[in-house]
């Protein structure tokens, strides 16, 4: 049977603000929409590390799927009681803090995956830093959805180790497979039809592109700081209609994160590119969200920014039945090729060491993530002078650009459609449930250690601030008749009712304090009134005991 997962849904999706829609956010929503049209089990288990995630899952799952399930809302403890799933599946790179709770149950309990969908932040590349320290093992994962993804955590990975090599000594440096896997689209919502290229043309002459224009379509976040600088692609469309004699219409559709910028990106079009046509249109709701593509006849995404790993844009494209143009950078190297679905256009950056000061301001918190980005895509250049050969060809050629919009299509249906994508998945799932079985174990818990240092129990860390601590052979009594203050006193006063929690249930109080009524007991007798998992809380309550001269020590 393959092997099942438990989705952490409430730190992946959600309802999607229409007024800022992020890609990560919107992929994440679909991965999980795929994950429960396509599971083959009936049984969906949804990962809650609280007891107050349940509402939101059902809200969130009441937006993704009609279809009915057999619902288990899991905690820590209880996936290491059930014998499915056997995956926790995060759509974020967090690795570490889950690795950690599993530990205090058993690190052969389950795997863990998670996604990587940005590497450039300071908080995403301390998770990764935590993936090193923590425990995590040989059947967990990050999937990273491009060979350059793998490659720079394969980096960040070597550069943890020498360093823990270099400071302690370490010989031993596990870290989580590292599989490369794509985002997967609904090709479905993007396909040609009758009715789409209809409202295609109707586009068209709503912005005024004229029959005879080549049409080319940039659709995501207008941003130049964190997605593409417009400038390349402005002076490439400006080249080429020198070069074609053909008429260019950029489409600029999605949102501005800054509002302010749109005015910044038209004064770079009136400068750079005087002669082509510019609208820009607002893509985050219908009907522009979904036929916006088929006014088009290209698409292009002239990416220079190390924030993007992916880029969903240019697979949507293809499988809406658009020749792309895209830079050769990142995630695009894997999805587009060169040639048959359109073509990647050269890039270039500084060298290592060229760059050593940038990302400084930013991981000292002092300087935005996006000034840093921003900074390095405006010293990431790609080849105007080939974007603008692309866009000539495909603008003098119908044959060629219907032949790479059939190719770009099929790819789309053959590699990227969800169902496809989703298969993959399964399968690593199952490796790491392999694995799990043959793997050695790395960080194994020591008896008598917490399974994390850093939330270790009190009693063992700062036990010493005591002059005593309670043993088994210590003796304790009640105070005599008369004295000392009732057990029944002390819950009178709110002062001491915050860690009721920690301490006995009322029949167990019950249990002990009948011992204690024959006379003085040690600590081994009562503790061994009450089950074995339940010991350590007989000491919590006697210490809450003695602290209010409920009992006292014997002698």
């Amino acid at each position: 049977m393959t092997t099942n997962a438990a989705i952490s849904v409430a730190r992946a999706a959600g309802k999607i603000p229409t007024d800022r829609p992020f890609g990560k956010d919107m992929a994440n929503n679909a991965f999980i929409s795929a994950f429960l049209a396509t599971t083959p089990h009936e049984d969906l288990y949804l990962y809650a590390s609280t007891a107050g995630t349940a509402e939101k899952y059902k809200e969130i799952l009441g937006t993704l799927t009609t279809r009915k399930f057999k619902t288990h809302f899991l905690s820590h403890n209880e996936l290491a009681r059930l014998g499915e799933p056997g995956c926790i599946m995060h759509l974020d790179p967090h690795l570490a803090r889950d690795a950690w709770d599993r530990r205090r149950i058993g690190q052969r309990s389950y795997s863990i995956a998670g996604l990587i969908h940005t590497m450039a932040g300071p908080f995403n590349l301390d998770a990764h830093m935590e993936t090193v320290i923590g425990p995590v093992q040989s059947w967990d994962a990050l999937v990273c959805t491009s060979r350059a993804v793998k490659k720079t955590m394969e980096m960040l990975f070597e550069r943890w180790h020498a360093y823990m090599a270099d400071r302690y000594g370490a010989t031993r440096l596990p870290t989580p497979q590292l599989p490369i896997l794509p985002l997967g689209v609904d090709v479905a919502k993007f396909r040609k039809t009758d009715a789409r290229i209809a409202a295609g043309r109707a586009w068209r002459q709503r912005l005024g592109i004229a029959d005879d224009a080549l049409a080319v379509l940039y659709l995501g976040r207008l941003s130049y700081v964190e997605k593409a600088h417009p400038t390349p692609m402005f002076i490439a469309l400006e080249q080429a209609a020198k070069a074609s004699g053909r008429k260019m219409h950029a489409i600029m559709a999605g949102w501005f994160p800054m509002p302010e910028h749109e005015e910044a990106f038209r004064e770079a079009a009136r400068l750079y590119a005087p002669s082509i046509g510019l609208s820009i249109v607002d893509a985050r709701v219908e009907p522009a969200k979904t036929e916006i593509w088929h006014a088009a006849d290209v698409f292009a995404s002239l990416v220079d920014n190390i924030q993007e790993t992916f880029g969903l844009a240019p697979v949507e494209a293809m499988a809406a039945g658009l020749p792309v143009v895209v830079s050769d950078w990142d995630g695009y190297r894997d999805t587009v090729r060169d040639g048959e679905d359109g073509f990647r256009i050269p890039t270039y950056a500084p060298p290592g060491g060229a760059g050593a000061l940038l990302p400084l301001g930013n991981a000292a918190l002092n300087e935005s993530f996006q000034r840093y980005v921003g900074s390095t895509a405006l010293m990431t250049a790609v080849d105007i002078p080939r974007a603008a050969a692309a866009f000539a060809s495909l603008a003098l050629d119908p044959q060629l650009r219907a032949r790479m919009a059939a190719t770009a299509a099929r790819r789309g249906r053959e590699v990227f459609d969800w169902p496809v994508v989703m298969e993959q998945y399964r399968a690593l799932w199952s490796e790491l449930a392999a694995r799990r079985i043959r793997d050695g174990e790395s960080g194994a818990r020591r008896d008598g250690h917490s399974h994390e240092p850093r939330v270790e129990d009190p009693f063992r860390l700062y036990g010493h601030f005591a002059s005593r601590q309670l043993s088994a052979d210590l003796v304790l009594a009640l105070p005599p008749a008369g004295t000392g203050v009732p057990v029944q006193a002390i819950r009178k006063s709110a002062l001491n009712n915050l860690a009721d929690r920690h301490f006995l249930r009322q029949d167990e109080q019950e249990a002990v304090l009948g011992l204690l009524a024959g006379g003085p007991q040690p600590i081994s007798a009562l503790v061994a009134v009450v089950a074995d998992v339940r010991r350590a809380a007989v000491y919590r309550w006697l210490g809450h005991l003695l602290k209010f001269d409920a009992i006292r020590i014997a002698g």
